[in-house]
């Protein structure tokens, strides 16, 4: 089984422009916001001491979300590519039971999306740095941001893997990639601020538990300049505009609540992942 996982992350890694599309979404994310969102948002909270660092660290939460969905995705092509090319039915003529081979599958996008996510945290504080001289307390934050990090990779394996076992040929998965990488920015409210978008869209990102992803790492990257530079007048307003908490029915979540709503997504996902395998075993 270790073989199998091996196997898949070197596939991965050695596709170079399949390791840049999967960062697709997170690149667009990134551009738009130093290309258009940042000096807006900017402009319009010129008054906030140290405004241009508040919103890096808001836009380093959202990449970090769609980071290590979109990789989980990618990574889970290969099954597609496998299933595709019967290379499937192989692997079943060895001594892997079809629970290992799934459990491998999961086993090598969880590797790759928890340290995609490590690695574009490093580049992403990095480059903010250099930029406005963003510090990211990351010794501070290590327990709950190696927390949302592994809750965002069970989940995004999870939602990905459940994806793909309805797709059986490359280019379906191929146009289906794209749309996820694309929906993914908007879904956990990046490529525009969540009080930019309408009420519908609004409660459309509220159902996808990514958002949720997103505004835990918001909330801990952004802790000490929500406490410190927002002025309590407008300190909620600001809030709900950048979905740093998220509100459901009135009620304003806080980081509990909301790894709570995560974990039941990835128990959702998984679940239903097995059983999709049981009956495709007992099919076949």
């Amino acid at each position: 089984m270790a073989a199998l996982v091996k196997r898949n992350i070197k596939l991965y890694l050695q596709n170079r422009v399949g390791v840049l599309m999967s960062l697709l979404g997170a690149l667009i994310s990134f551009f738009i916001y130093i290309g258009f969102l940042q000096k807006n948002m900017a402009t319009s909270w010129g008054t906030l001491p140290h405004v241009h660092q508040a919103l890096d660290a808001w836009v380093i939460g959202g990449i970090l979300a769609i980071t290590g969905i979109t990789t989980a995705f990618a990574v889970s092509g290969q099954l597609v590519s496998d299933r595709e090319k019967n290379i499937d039915w192989d692997l079943q003529m060895t001594a892997l039971t079809p629970t290992r081979i799934t459990i491998a599958y999961l086993a090598s996008t969880a590797i790759v999306s928890f340290f995609m996510q490590v690695i574009m945290l490093i580049v992403m504080s990095g480059y903010f740095y250099w930029q406005d001289r963003l510090v990211i307390n990351l010794s501070a934050n290590f327990p709950q941001l190696f927390l949302i990090t592994l809750l965002n990779t069970l989940f995004a394996t999870g939602c990905c893997q459940l994806i793909v076992a309805f797709i059986r040929q490359h280019t379906v998965y191929s146009r289906v990639a794209a749309l996820v990488g694309t929906l993914t920015g908007f879904l956990v409210a990046t490529y525009m601020p969540l009080g930019v978008l309408s009420h519908g869209m609004q409660r459309l990102v509220k159902l996808f538990p990514g958002s949720y992803i997103a505004a835990a790492y918001r909330q801990v990257l952004m802790k000490d300049f929500v406490n410190n530079d927002f002025p309590g007048a407008i300190r909620q307003q600001l809030i709900d505009f950048l979905g740093i908490r998220l509100t459901i029915h009135q009620h304003l979540l806080n980081l509990n609540d909301e790894l709570t709503l995560v974990i039941v997504g990835i128990m959702a996902s998984l679940i239903l992942l097995i059983a999709i395998d049981h009956l495709k075993y007992r099919q076949n």
